[in-house]
């Protein structure tokens, strides 16, 4: 993160079908992404990502992997994506904080 704004690995999203998609660029294949929580925020809809980091000890190439996660959230409707990164092992109800990563207008 860069000061309080979410910037490694980067999000972005793509609002071109029914639903606002997530787009992370994981440096390598073990990355772990999932939506932990969707929630109406004051004029948009705010989905929280997490990422999780890969598995210690294995060794992965060193390639960049493009991974698309569906918020829910009609295009319709402005939506801004939250983000957060996780140890492996760590528990998915860890208070770990969300950081702004992208946001989206409604169509």
């Amino acid at each position: 993160m860069s000061g309080d704004r979410f910037d490694f690995p980067p999000v972005r999203i793509e609002s071109a079908g029914r639903h606002h998609v997530a787009v992370v660029e994981s440096p390598t294949p073990g990355w772990e992404v999932t939506l932990t929580r969707v929630l109406p925020g004051p004029g948009h809809r705010a989905a929280y990502v997490t990422l999780r980091r890969p598995f210690p000890g294995v060794i992965y190439p060193q390639v960049i992997v493009t991974q698309r996660l569906s918020t829910g959230v009609p295009v319709k409707e402005p939506v801004r994506v939250f983000a957060r990164i996780i140890d492996h092992a760590e528990s998915a109800s860890t208070q770990a904080p969300f950081a702004p990563a992208a946001e989206a207008p409604g169509k």
